[in-house]
């Protein structure tokens, strides 16, 4: 019988990460300005079916524990699991919170447009430390898991460069409007750094259904 709820919640969280995944697609699209009326309405639908992945998943996690008193690394994979989700939720909120915030900087004097190329490589690195964590978890691989946990340093210091370049180019500027910019800017840069923050989430889970071990407050 536990053989079946793995089974059930395995699917489930495939389709709920192909979704996120596609959502990055999307948006990746969004911010190369190369998104279509349907791929934006793709956004918002992908949203509310992740959502309920989420309440799906974590009713069938907890059922699977209650019904089926799994043993150790059973248990401990349920709780990976159970972590996963709530952390893939949030990351694709994260996602659609930049999706939403994008239209108000797409006007022909945008600040965006002056660092568009390293906004676009920031998401990128952000979104593959999702992807790798998520691997990390159903390919069994540790070593990738802490690579993800390693990589977060860099999304950090491409979003500190980022801000800092933001800011020296909206000094020099005069136009009213860019201090709505900026700030657009600084949410949407936030949400992506928070994406590195979850995909190391994701990662420590993962750590800790493979080896047994909670890292989340070690020194990483």
């Amino acid at each position: 019988m536990i053989q079946d709820s793995y089974q059930r919640i395995k699917l489930e969280f495939k389709n709920m990460t192909d979704l996120v995944i596609l959502q990055s697609e999307n948006v990746k699209k969004q911010l190369k300005g190369e998104a279509t009326s349907h791929s934006l309405e793709e956004i918002a639908a992908n949203e509310l079916e992740i959502d309920r992945y989420e309440l799906k998943l974590r009713e069938d996690i907890v059922s699977a524990i209650g019904l089926n008193a799994p043993r150790a690394r059973d248990l401990r994979r349920l709780i990976a699991y159970f972590d996963m989700v709530g952390n893939i939720e949030r990351n694709a909120d994260l996602i659609y919170g930049i999706s939403k915030r994008l239209p108000k900087l797409m006007h022909s004097d945008s600040i965006f447009f002056m660092v568009d190329n390293d906004v676009i490589k920031l998401f990128e690195m952000a979104d593959k430390m999702i992807q790798n964590a998520i691997f990390a978890f159903v390919c069994e691989d540790a070593s990738m898991a802490r690579n993800v946990i390693d990589d977060d340093n860099s999304v950090d210091d491409l979003h500190y460069a980022i801000r800092k370049n933001m800011l020296s180019l909206a000094y020099s500027r005069e136009q009213h409007d860019v201090v709505v910019d900026v700030m657009e800017m600084g949410r949407i840069l936030y949400n992506m750094e928070r994406m590195g923050d979850g995909a190391t989430n994701i990662a420590e889970a993962a750590i800790f259904f493979l080896e047994g071990k909670d890292i989340k407050h070690n020194d990483k």
